[in-house]
């Protein structure tokens, strides 16, 4: 038997009962409030959820330690460094509150001012831009004197590493870095092993400051001299027991005891001094003044 259809019943109108029945569904689902999602959630099969967007953390590093940062607040060049022992010296003598801080360090100004805030405890966060110059992993670092060329643009800086527990300098080495302020890039130009008898009667570090123009004055000779005192001892007020003259090109010193009033010669490849007359009633604190004879030796 064959199947007649009305031929009233044009495939329109059931196109369009089709459609009719799709749009009933769809608004008796969505009327209840039974969307296919929560059906899948209610039969126990969980959907992949949106990932939370937060707000990165702030980066906010504590410093290296035993890394000389160069930096600047209020606007002036300074020096810093940390390190346990320098936190714990710092925390105890120049915070409020007696504590130690990852973020503490000991600053050495640049510009020959007195330090930020009469201090020389400064906290990291304050510093502006701040770049390691010279870091030790396996000593702790201190900073000594510096002294700049005419130009401003190299800085001669003498620094201490340890791994003494107790003391800053004692059986220790002392450098003297050379370092170009421009990219500051350095090089180690000078060393000398503290406590050691490498310089008859100076035990102690190297030192650019004139000591009231009794020992030289000037440090700086065209980038090609360099002219410091060595200290008798480590740990005292002894004063200088000589004056070292290096040449920074060829890295060879010369040394000269109980030494006064030097003057570097470039043009003349020479450089003159007078002998120390000493004067003081300790041992450890005689400070010697230059006088008679002026001698005059060959450069280095």
């Amino acid at each position: 038997m064959k199947l007649k259809f009305n031929k009233k019943f044009s495939p329109h109108i059931f196109l369009l009962l089709i459609i009719l029945v799709g749009v009933v569904f769809y608004l008796l689902f969505t009327k209840k409030g039974t969307n296919v999602t929560s059906s899948l959630n209610e039969g126990g099969i969980s959907q992949p959820s949106q990932p939370e967007i937060s707000e990165s953390p702030r980066f906010d590093p504590s410093p290296t330690e035993n890394a000389i940062y160069f930096g600047k607040a209020d606007n002036r060049p300074l020096l810093f460094y940390t390190n346990k022992k320098t936190q714990k010296y710092l925390g105890e003598n120049y915070t409020k509150s007696k504590k130690t801080s990852p973020y503490l360090g000991q600053v050495l100004m640049l510009d020959g001012g007195t330090i930020v805030g009469s201090s020389p405890a400064s906290d990291f966060k304050d510093l502006k831009d701040p770049k390691i110059l010279y870091s030790n992993n396996k000593f702790d670092v201190f900073t000594g004197s510096f002294v700049f060329n005419d130009s401003k643009s190299i800085l001669y800086l003498s620094i201490f590493l340890t791994d003494e527990s107790d003391t800053a300098y004692q059986k220790g080495v002392n450098k003297i870095l050379q370092i170009n302020m421009d990219n500051l890039s350095y090089e180690e130009i000078w060393s000398h092993r503290i406590e050691s008898d490498e310089y008859d009667g100076a035990h102690g570090g190297a030192h650019f400051d004139p000591v009231e123009d009794n020992y030289f004055t000037r440090a700086v000779y065209d980038d090609k001299y360099l002219v410091f005192w060595l200290a008798k001892c480590s740990e005292c007020d002894g004063g200088p027991a000589g004056i070292v003259i290096l040449n920074i090109e060829t890295l060879n010193d010369k040394y000269i005891k109980e030494t006064g009033n030097v003057i570097v010669r470039v043009s003349q490849n020479s450089f003159t001094y007078q002998k120390l007359y000493p004067y003081g009633d300790k041992e450890y604190h005689i400070v010697g003044k230059p006088g008679g004879d002026i001698f005059t030796e060959i450069l280095p």
